[in-house]
């Protein structure tokens, strides 16, 4: 039926969904909602893609990785930890004479005269008011500075290879029995890690990074003079610093170089830092000329054949037997076992290519100058404590090693392959 205005109704059918015009209408409204709900999807997938409050899967992979990785490292710091090392020895019972002087605020020049330093002392006391001055105190908060080391290394691999070499390289150090071991006593050692990989790892990030703060500059001055503080086997820690802030900066290509404002300030804050134990050593040189170090350094006619010869049982500590402490070392063990020796030398070879080689002349010359407070002293013999500095830079050279064995070996299986597909065909 038609009405007076020629819209058609249908009979029995009242109101507006009775009109003809019903059906376009109801088929805009589908449009409409179809391309609401694609609207909505595309919202979704970008959300997705690049919202930053949804974490990708990838992201997810490398945080759990990287909390199972320190966890294991971890639980191998502290387990059974009040038992083993549960021997109190001689330089515990320095180091807690020196936290103690601390406490009462006697400070050097009388903490300048034996081995431990001065900086240990320091950091440590605050963290024993917390933990109780007792042995296990002490271990606790050694395990927590090797941790923290630990950490400051995987950054540094992190910023050279990238988050799986950083991986590979934490897990690498933070079983191997030599840092192991030291985390575990208490000693000055567990902190060497730190003022090891720390300012190179600060170094690594001024050098690399496009644009740096100057703060970091600053940081890294400090730290590495701070590194001195530690005695022994942290004294080539500022040599090796400072070789590499010097010869990136002046042997890298323009646009490549950082600033030179970053060096001044490097410089500044070295010469800050270093600055206390000059003014102690114009003070009272013959403390210092009759100290701990001074007293064992290698001197007179047959200084350069004792210098060689500790170089040599220095290095033959990573093939045969390391030292003979059994509380620094496994019993009749090298420094690190046979096939991460292995994987040293092979990293020494990848460390070597075409776009890592900047970096590997750094680590291979860092392992070797770090042997420096060694062979240096008169006393004979492989000294674990005294080259702690070194396996750091050891057990990054074995990661790389580790990564490179696993190339050769996909190669190897490549290779297997195809010689199988030709040989049917």
């Amino acid at each position: 039926m038609l009405l007076a205005n020629g819209t058609r109704r249908v009979a029995g059918e009242t109101g507006a969904e009775s009109l003809s015009t019903g059906p376009v209408k109801s088929r805009s409204r589908v449009r409409a909602a179809v391309a609401t709900l694609g609207s909505l999807r595309s919202l979704a997938s970008g959300l997705r893609e690049e919202g930053p409050l949804l974490v990708s899967k990838k992201t997810l992979k490398r945080v759990v990785a990287i909390l199972l990785t320190f966890s294991f490292v971890a639980s191998l710091r502290f387990y059974r930890l009040d038992e083993l090392q549960g021997e109190w020895y001689g330089d515990i019972s320095t180091l807690y004479e020196y936290v103690q002087a601390v406490r009462d605020h006697n400070f050097p020049p009388d903490l300048y005269n034996l081995g431990v330093g001065p900086l240990y002392p320091l950091v440590l006391s605050p963290i024993l008011a917390v933990l109780g001055e007792t042995y296990l105190g002490i271990k606790c908060a050694a395990a927590l500075f090797s941790l923290f080391g630990l950490f400051v290394l995987f950054l540094l691999c992190r910023r050279l290879q990238g988050t799986g070499f950083a991986l590979v390289a934490t897990m690498v150090a933070g079983t191997g029995s030599w840092l192991l071991v030291f985390s575990r006593l208490g000693d000055i050692q567990a902190l060497v890690l730190l003022f090891t990989v720390g300012p190179l790892a600060l170094a690594a990030h001024v050098i690399e990074t496009r644009p740096v703060h100057g703060a970091t500059a600053t940081l890294c001055g400090f730290m590495t003079g701070s590194s001195l503080y530690l005695y022994g086997a942290a004294f080539a820690v500022p040599a090796l610093i400072t070789l590499v802030m010097v010869a990136f900066h002046f042997f890298t290509p323009e646009p490549r170089r950082y600033e030179r404002r970053h060096l001044w300030l490097y410089f500044v804050a070295l010469t800050l830092a270093v600055l206390p134990m000059a003014l102690s050593y114009l003070r009272s040189p013959e403390a210092v000329a009759q100290g701990h170090f001074a007293t064992r350094l290698v001197r007179g006619r047959g200084a350069v054949s004792t210098v060689a010869g500790n170089f040599a049982e220095a290095l033959l500590a990573y093939v045969t037997v390391g030292d003979v402490n059994s509380r620094a070392n496994p019993p009749l063990l090298p420094h690190i076992d046979r096939l991460s020796l292995l994987m040293v030398v092979l990293g020494c070879v990848f460390w070597l290519g075409r776009s890592r080689r900047r970096w590997g002349f750094v680590l291979m010359g860092g392992f070797l100058l770090m042997h420096a407070p060694s062979i240096l002293a008169e006393s004979a013999g492989a000294n674990a404590g005294r080259t702690i500095a070194a396996a750091p830079f050891a057990y990054i050279l074995a990661a790389e090693g580790s990564g490179a064995s696993q190339l050769l070996f996909s190669a190897y299986w490549e290779v297997q392959r195809a010689r199988r597909r030709w040989r049917c065909s």
